[in-house]
């Protein structure tokens, strides 16, 4: 589409070029309790670590 125009994941499509915006959450959904009982991957039900959004940056800029 190439428009910048927000979507919703009900519109996409197997193909569809994304950008997705991430930011820290509030320190209250990165506890143990926040995790596990209200905000965590696994939460949702996936089968994946948490990692916070800051070590995902570092990462990214680390060459």
């Amino acid at each position: 589409r190439g428009t910048g125009e927000g979507t919703t994941n009900t519109l996409l499509k197997e193909g569809d070029e994304v950008v997705a915006v991430g930011m820290k959450g509030l320190e209250a959904f990165r506890t143990p309790f926040g995790l596990d009982q209200a905000s965590g991957p696994r939460y949702f039900g996936f089968d994946i670590e948490y990692v916070p959004i800051e070590e995902l940056v570092a990462q990214r800029r680390t060459p």
